[in-house]
């Protein structure tokens, strides 16, 4: 679902036709917890991953600020199909990948990072169940200041995320699960 569809699918479970009911201010608000959804989830459970191919320069070097996403943990570093050390170096200025003996050599960096806030279009960079457990959290952060029924409702809206957050890091999304190397 693209941030658009959950802003609708959440205006839904509040009670309106849709998104094109609401006034830009609680759209936005509705907006602003969708994106607080997803990067507590990356913070809590699961953080998104990304592999992109990039050139290491003369040194072995490649900036943090050349990958797609600001990464947050970086896992691997492959360079002709093997997985080499390397170290993240923070000096003044941009951080900056250290892979020795890789000098200008390609490689595939696969890094975890926390999302940045949805354009109208974008999808969370989570698994597709997910997705509309987002909007279970914006529509509990809606309903959480209103009278009691509203908080009833926002309460099981919570529920049903927090059982979602549990499940996305259970077995179905296992990116950053240990695996039993002896498969026992």
């Amino acid at each position: 679902m693209t941030a658009l569809e959950l802003t609708d699918h959440t205006a839904k479970m509040l009670g309106y036709d849709g998104a094109e009911d609401l006034d830009t201010g609680p759209r936005l608000l509705i907006r602003q917890y969708l994106d607080q959804a997803a990067a507590q989830a990356a913070q809590d459970r699961s953080l998104p991953l990304a592999s992109q191919h990039v050139t290491l320069d003369a040194t072995g070097c490649l900036a943090e600020s050349q990958l797609t996403h600001t990464p947050r943990q970086i896992f691997y570093v492959d360079v002709e199909g093997a997985p080499l050390p390397f170290r993240r170096i923070r000096l003044v200025g941009s951080p900056f990948i250290h892979v020795p003996g890789a000098a200008e050599k390609e490689a595939v960096v696969t890094y975890g990072y926390t999302p940045e806030p949805m354009g109208d279009e974008d999808e969370p960079p989570f698994p597709f169940w997910f997705h509309p457990h987002l909007a279970d959290y914006a529509a509990a952060r809606m309903l959480s200041q209103g009278g009691n029924d509203q908080q009833n409702k926002a309460r099981f809206f919570l529920e049903m995320w927090y059982a979602a957050l549990a499940r996305l890091s259970g077995p179905e999304h296992d990116a950053l699960c240990w695996k039993n190397l002896y498969h026992q």
